[in-house]
């Protein structure tokens, strides 16, 4: 039996991989609508390590940079924050219970939660806390913020908004299920999955439910908004568009097994990773398959489009590099554990983790 893939929840860290090149946010999936789009195209060719750094945990949260640091969890109960230029140390935070959760950077302050329901907001110069906001339950979900606020979902099966100077509790929306999933944020709607079947449109500045749409499964994978429709999977192997606008379904694609991954969109396609071992490319109008790519193992980590290429992690040890159009491998990178991180672009350098607890910085 496969273990808990969190990172389908976390942050895929966007900053850019030129110099030249402006940053991108530093949230999950790259933007508030979580399209997975990031700021600039992979390596053409197989990369080599520039640098790595080992944890005593395994890493299953995606890192984010801010182009001086890279930040992420481990399950060792740490966060860390690296000097991009060579992985060495810039500062330590011992949150006191694994970190399966992504941070999310936002005006120098860092918000993450643990897997004891903690929400932590750090200074993301120093790793200093500057205030926590407990929850009941584990927190796998990864924050987005906009406006002074951070939002995010807690297995105790609610979804907060905290006033991120502060973390003053501004609302809290309560599903029957809970809510690991990541939410998206498009205009003033709150787009978030639930363990209780159920997809949920919130009003992002009351938490009031907007629309719901009820799911064949629980729903782990965060949503990604764009066009006007909303894309999410399920644990019974569904891949759904929504209508933004009401939560209308418009199409309904089937993988073989769980799709706990979290859809990229660009270019009129849906990218998508399933249990059955497959990344799928859909068609974003009407889910008909494009193209589908199989490696060795469960594909519970979320593509990321970067520029020509899909990049994608298997639970057979690889991060893989596709062809967008194709679908046809352009490279494969080796880790020592199952690569359910989705990777960051920063400095030059392609950052992914592994659950053989290292961080690897390939060029």
């Amino acid at each position: 039996m496969l273990r808990w893939p969190a990172v389908i929840l976390f942050t895929c860290g966007a900053s850019a991989f030129a110099a030249d090149e402006p940053a991108a946010p530093e949230l999950f999936r790259a933007n508030p609508q979580r399209s997975g789009v990031l700021a600039a195209d992979a390596p053409a060719k197989a990369p080599a390590p520039a640098w790595t750094f080992k944890t005593k945990g395994d890493v299953v949260p995606s890192p984010v940079s801010d182009g001086a640091r890279v930040y992420f969890g481990s399950e060792d109960r740490n966060v860390y924050a690296l000097k991009i230029a060579d992985g060495s140390v810039a500062w330590t935070f011992a949150a006191g219970a694994k970190v399966v959760a992504s941070p999310a950077v936002s005006g120098g302050t860092l918000f993450v939660g643990a897997d004891d329901g903690t929400f932590f907001a750090l200074d993301a110069a120093t790793g200093q806390e500057k205030w926590r906001f407990a929850t009941k339950r584990k927190i796998y979900s990864s924050a987005v913020v906009q406006d002074g606020v951070v939002y995010f979902g807690s297995g105790d099966k609610n979804v907060y908004a905290l006033e991120a100077k502060t973390g003053k509790a501004l609302w809290k929306a309560a599903t029957q299920g809970s809510v690991l999933a990541s939410p998206a944020l498009d205009g003033e709607t709150l787009y978030v999955g639930s363990e209780d079947n159920k997809f949920y449109a919130l009003d992002r500045k009351t938490g009031n439910v907007r629309w719901s749409a009820k799911t064949l499964g629980a729903i782990n994978g965060s949503a990604c908004v764009d066009g006007g429709l909303v894309y999410v999977g399920d644990l019974r192997g569904s891949v759904y568009a929504f209508a933004a606008a009401d939560g209308k379904e418009q199409w309904r694609f089937a993988t073989k097994s769980r799709v706990y991954s979290s859809p990229a969109v660009a270019g009129g396609r849906v990218y998508i990773g399933s249990e059955d071992k497959h990344v799928y490319a859909l068609d974003a109008k009407s889910g008909v398959e494009q193209w589908r790519f199989k490696t060795g193992g469960a594909v519970c980590s979320s593509p990321v489009l970067a520029g020509k290429h899909v990049l994608a992690g298997s639970y057979d040890e690889k991060l893989y590099a596709l062809d967008a159009a194709s679908g046809q491998e352009a490279w494969s990178f080796k880790t020592e554990g199952a690569v359910v991180s989705c990777p960051a672009l920063a400095g030059g350098l392609l950052i992914v983790g592994s659950r053989d607890g290292s961080v690897y910085a390939l060029k």
